[in-house]
């Protein structure tokens, strides 16, 4: 039998990552990110592994630059289409390229993340 805890949010459901330590399967942390306005976002082992790394296998190698955006962006702008959502944006993997991390605000979760070319939004939040 398989014990893991892992840090619950709402709506969520636990899952386990196909790393392997000992032949057991681990799941990846939890990581809470704080951003310059000073709130703070769980980047829960769920999301990255089951909803980023599967939807964009291209954010894959790019964990470290999704932290990146979220507590050292170059803007954060309001959602158009959800009022409770921000998109941190980031440098890229390369110089064409941002990395957008939409948040959810009230939840205080990362939601998803995704390779981009300009930053767009209903209004910018905040800029550095």
């Amino acid at each position: 039998m398989l014990s893991v805890s892992q840090q619950q949010m709402p709506g969520c459901f636990p899952c386990l990552t196909e790393k392997a330590v000992s032949g057991i399967i681990q799941p990846m942390p939890n990581v809470t990110l704080t951003d310059p306005i000073g709130r703070t976002f769980v980047l829960a082992d769920h999301t990255w592994d089951g909803h980023i790394r599967r939807g964009h296998p291209d954010m894959e190698p790019h964990r470290a630059l999704v932290e990146q955006a979220v507590t050292t962006p170059i803007g954060i702008w309001v959602s158009s289409s959800n009022a409770d959502a921000r998109t941190c944006y980031g440098a890229g993997p390369r110089a064409s390229l941002l990395v957008a991390v939409i948040v959810d605000v009230p939840l205080g979760i990362v939601k998803t993340a995704y390779l981009t070319r300009n930053m767009t939004g209903m209004a910018q939040e905040w800029t550095p």
